[in-house]
Parts: C-alpha cells; structure tokens; sequence
C-alpha cells in the first residue's frame, strides 16, 4: 500500500486480466475498458498480462503481453476447449493478481488457476439477465448462462462494479457479500478528447444543421440500454420543438426497429 508518510509507491505487480477481444479490432464498452486498464496498469510499470478472444498476433510496441486463447468465429464448445486448453499450454510463471472481466471465459480456466492468488471480477453486467431482455427465451440457455455466472463469482475473492446498481444486482441475484464488492465509478481521460473545433466546426463537419436543436447519444442498439425510453422523450417533446434532431452513434441489426420507431 502507498504510505501517506513518505509517498512511496506500489510495488508493481505481475498481473494476468482475462478480457474479451481487443478494443482496437473489437469495439465495444468490456473490450475497451480492458483495453484502458491494461495499457494503464503496464504504464504503472505492472507486468500484464492480456489473455483473450481473436487477439492479433502481431501487435507491436505494446508495454503488455497478449495471449489469443481462441478464435471468435468458432463454435462455443470448440471455443471454450481451446480456451482451456492454450491457456493450460501458455502457463509458465504464476501472477501476483488475477483479474476476470467476463465469466463465460473464466469458467474453463477456473481449476487452472493458482489458488493462491487473489482473483478480482469487474462485473460489466448480469450475462444471464441481459441476454433476456434481448429475446433470448429459451429457459435453459438463461438456466445455463446464470449457472455458469454463479460458479464463476464463487471463485472470485473481490468484485469492482461501476455503481452501486450493478453491486445492488451482484448481491441479490448472485449472493455476493458486499464487503467483497467494490464500487469504482468510471472515469475518463480528458485529454483525449479535448474539441480541437468549434461547436460550428463540428456540426459541419458531421453535416448537422447549425440551428436545429440536436441532441446526440453513442450506445449500443439493443433494448436493455434504453433507447427506446428516449425514443419515447423526443416523441413528447417534439410537438414542442417540432425541429428537434436525435442523432445515435451506432450500426447493428437493431437499426432497423429503432428506424421504424422514429418514423412512427
């Protein structure tokens, strides 16, 4: 620990972080916040350790070592063997701290690991409850994806989540004691996205109207974010300010119901 005395600093530690796939190839709020904390952590002088799904080989100049455990396009059962099994085969030195981010991956790693070493889980989410409220109906996949949550968690010493909701939902749903939950809100470097342009320059730039009133969201098109609730607002608002213009940062195959949304 950092003493307040004398302002020593953390000793760096060997650190091995089980993620998805890699932010840069692989968009996505899980991939880019492991993408942050790593580069972070190695910054801190830590040895890391990344280890993940469809990681390039040939990433260099990177203060972090990468270990692609699978390929993401195929099977789930041949993707959970070769899980298993590369990391079974990389193993050579043991960490100093475990970090889980996605528990479907853990699970096939679980009895691989050192037992003494603290494990610690970032909890992005309830797996089994969001994949519900996408449609997925069938009980037994839900049944499955909480089980293989539940074994996961039991084996996890410490957990950070973002807010006191999703610690609200790892305690009731899961069980999870709070004094192992951590809450640690997200933050932010803002020198990365410091505006090098006017608001002008930007809504020319992006080919938005300079006048009309714009309100603007970057989120993933799927139904357990929301958006349909803000869909909702701007029909409410607009007989108000009939001009109002929404703009949503996003691609994928919801695009088509918010659309239809929209234009009704």
């Amino acid at each position: 620990m950092c003493n307040e005395k004398n302002h020593t600093s953390v000793k760096p530690a060997s650190i091995l972080c089980l993620g998805l796939g890699w932010f840069p190839k692989t968009p996505g709020g899980l991939e880019r916040y492991v993408y942050e904390l790593t580069l972070r952590l190695a910054n801190n002088k830590d040895q890391v350790e990344l280890c993940g799904i469809g990681l390039p080989e040939e990433e260099t100049n990177l203060p972090i070592k990468m270990t692609n455990l699978a390929a993401p396009d195929t099977s789930i059962l041949q993707r959970l063997w070769s899980v298993r099994n590369n990391f079974k085969k990389t193993r050579k030195t043991k960490p100093d701290a475990i970090n889980l981010h996605f528990a479907l991956y853990s699970l096939p790693i679980l009895d691989l690991l050192p037992p003494d070493v603290p494990i610690t889980f970032n909890f992005h989410g309830p797996w089994a409850s969001e994949s519900q409220q996408e449609g997925v109906g069938n009980i037994k996949a839900l049944l499955k994806k909480s089980l293989v949550e539940k074994i996961t968690y039991q084996r996890c010493h410490r957990f950070i989540v973002l807010s006191k909701a999703f610690g609200n939902i790892l305690h009731q749903q899961y069980q999870i004691p709070w004094e192992k939950i951590h809450i640690i809100p997200g933050g932010v470097d803002i020198n990365s996205f410091k505006p090098d342009l006017s608001i002008q320059q930007a809504r020319i730039k992006l080919g938005w109207s300079l006048e009309r009133p714009t309100l603007f969201t970057s989120r993933r098109l799927v139904h357990r974010v929301g958006l349909d609730k803000l869909l909702v607002a701007i029909a409410q608002i607009k007989p108000k300010i009939p001009d109002i213009y929404l703009a949503i940062a996003e691609e994928d195959h919801y695009k088509r119901v918010y659309t239809n949304k929209l234009q009704n």
